[in-house]
C-alpha cells in the first residue's frame, strides 16, 4: 500500500479508544519501538536459519512475548495504566501497521519514516485529545495518572475526549499530513 495516510489510519484505528491521555500515547509509543526492534532482530537471525520460511510467524510470536513482558513491567511500575491498557497492549503487537512496517523495512522499498511517524502520532493524538477535552496533560504514575491542569475547557470541546471526537481529530490530522505531503491544502483529493 503506497498511501502513507491510509497506512497510519488503519494502524491507529484499534488504538484510538485507548489513547485518551498523553501518558497512554507515550506507553504505546514505547511498546511500538520494543515490538519493532524485536521483529527486526528476529527477522535478522531467523533468515540465517533453516526456518526462514516461518519468519513472519516467529516474529509475531516473539512480538507477543515482548508485549507480555512489557505488560508485566508496566503492571509493576504503573499498575493502573497497565490494567486499563491490557487488551490494547496485546492488540498492538499483532496490528496491521506493525506487520506492514516490518514488511516495508524488509523489502527496503517502503517509506522508512512510517515507523517514526507512528510512534510520534500516538502521543500527539493523546496530547491533543487531552488538551481539547480536559485542558490538562497527564503522566503515568504508580497510582494512576498525574494530571497537570493547564486551562479549563469549554463543555463543547469535551466531545474530542470521546472516541468519535478522536476519529474526527485523526481525520483532520491525516488530511493535513496528506496535504503537506502533496504540498497543497485541498479538502478532497483523489
Amino acid at each position: 500500500m503506497k498511501n502513507t495516510s491510509s497506512i497510519l489510519f488503519f494502524g491507529l484505528c484499534p488504538l484510538i479508544p485507548a489513547v485518551t491521555h498523553f501518558a497512554e500515547g507515550c506507553i504505546f509509543a514505547c511498546e511500538f519501538w520494543l515490538l519493532f526492534l524485536t521483529a527486526l532482530l528476529c527477522n535478522k537471525y531467523i533468515k540465517q536459519t533453516k526456518y526462514a520460511s516461518f519468519s513472519l510467524g516467529i516474529e509475531y510470536i516473539c512480538m507477543l512475548i515482548v508485549a507480555a513482558m512489557y505488560h508485566t513491567v508496566l503492571r509493576v511500575i504503573f499498575p493502573l495504566a497497565a490494567f486499563q491498557l491490557t487488551f490494547y497492549l496485546y492488540i498492538s503487537a499483532v496490528s496491521y501497521l506493525t506487520a506492514l512496517i516490518i514488511t516495508q523495512r524488509q523489502d527496503a522499498k517502503g517509506e522508512q519514516y512510517t515507523a517514526l511517524l507512528y510512534s510520534i502520532l500516538l502521543p500527539v493524538i493523546g496530547l491533543i485529545r487531552e488538551l481539547c477535552a480536559f485542558g490538562s496533560v497527564s503522566f503515568a504514575v504508580p497510582s494512576g495518572f498525574f494530571r497537570l491542569q493547564l486551562f479549563s475547557t469549554a463543555s463543547f470541546l469535551r466531545f474530542f475526549g470521546s472516541n468519535a471526537g478522536a476519529f474526527i481529530l485523526l481525520g483532520i490530522g491525516l488530511w493535513l499530513f496528506r496535504s503537506f505531503q502533496n504540498r497543497e491544502l485541498l479538502p478532497f483529493q483523489e
